[in-house]
C-alpha cells in the first residue's frame, strides 16, 4: 500500500489514488468477508454491504471531484485497486492473530516486526538507507506509533464488525481528519472544500449502511 500510493500521487494525484484505493478496499473486504478470511466467519455480500461500499466509493470520488492534478493511467489505476484490495487483508490477518493469542497487542506486534524486517531487507538492497535527509520535526515521526494503535484496535474489532465494516470505517476516519487538518491546519496553497466535507460525511454514512444489516450474521457466528 505505502509503495503503490507513493508511486502513483506524483503521477496522479492525491485524489484519483485515493478513489483507486477505496475502490479496491471496499472490493476487497467485500471478498475477504465472503471467503471467511477474517475472524468472524463468512459474511455474505448484502444488498446493504454493497450498498455501503459503493457509497463509500461514490463520496471518495466526490470528495476528489475538481482536483487538477489528476491524470488518466490506467495501469496505475490498477495497481492501486490491487493495493487496496490486498490491505483488507491487514485487519483479518491481524484479527486471526489476536483471536489466537488472545491479545490485541501480540497482532500489532507481529505485523509491524514483519513489515519492520520486509522494509529493511528491501532498504538495504536498493541501496537507499544511506545519505538521505531526515526531517527533524519530532511529530513526523508519529506515524508508526498512530499505525500500531490502528492495528491494534482494528484486531480487536474485526471479529464482531467484519472486514467491510472496519476497513471502511478506516477509510471514513481518515477523511474526517483530513477535513480537520484543511480546517484548522490547512497546507500551504490549499483550502477545505465543500465537495471534501460532503465526501467524509457520506463516508461515514456508508459505514453505517454496511453495517446495517451485521448483527443478525453477528449473532450466528460462534465465538
Amino acid at each position: 500500500m505505502v509503495a503503490a500510493t507513493a508511486q502513483g500521487v506524483p503521477q496522479i494525484g492525491v485524489a484519483l489514488v485515493s478513489v483507486c484505493v477505496v475502490a479496491g478496499i471496499a472490493a476487497g473486504g467485500l471478498l475477504a468477508d465472503y471467503l471467511g478470511l477474517g475472524p468472524g466467519g463468512r459474511r455474505p455480500p448484502t444488498w446493504w454491504r454493497v450498498a455501503g461500499a459503493v457509497l463509500a466509493v461514490v463520496a471518495v470520488t466526490l470528495g476528489a471531484a475538481g482536483d487538477k492534478h489528476s491524470v488518466v493511467r490506467p495501469a496505475l489505476f490498477a495497481l492501486l485497486f490491487g493495493a487496496g484490495a490486498a490491505s483488507a487483508i491487514q485487519p483479518a490477518a491481524s484479527g486471526r492473530i489476536r483471536g489466537a493469542a488472545f491479545d490485541a497487542t501480540v497482532a500489532g506486534l507481529v505485523s509491524f516486526v514483519v513489515g519492520a524486517l520486509v522494509l529493511v531487507a528491501a532498504t538495504l538492497a536498493t541501496r537507499q538507507l544511506f545519505g538521505r535527509h531526515w526531517p527533524d520535526k519530532w511529530w513526523l515521526y508519529t506515524g508508526g506509533l498512530a499505525g500500531a494503535v490502528y492495528i491494534v484496535c482494528a484486531s480487536a474489532a474485526v471479529h464482531r464488525l467484519g472486514v467491510l465494516t472496519v476497513s471502511l470505517a478506516t477509510v471514513a476516519g481518515q477523511l474526517v481528519a483530513a477535513v480537520c487538518l484543511d480546517a484548522f491546519w490547512p497546507a500551504p496553497g490549499t483550502s477545505l472544500r465543500a465537495a471534501t466535507v460532503l465526501g467524509a460525511l457520506l463516508t461515514v454514512v456508508a459505514v453505517g449502511v454496511a453495517a446495517a444489516g451485521r448483527p443478525a450474521r453477528a449473532a450466528s457466528v460462534a465465538p
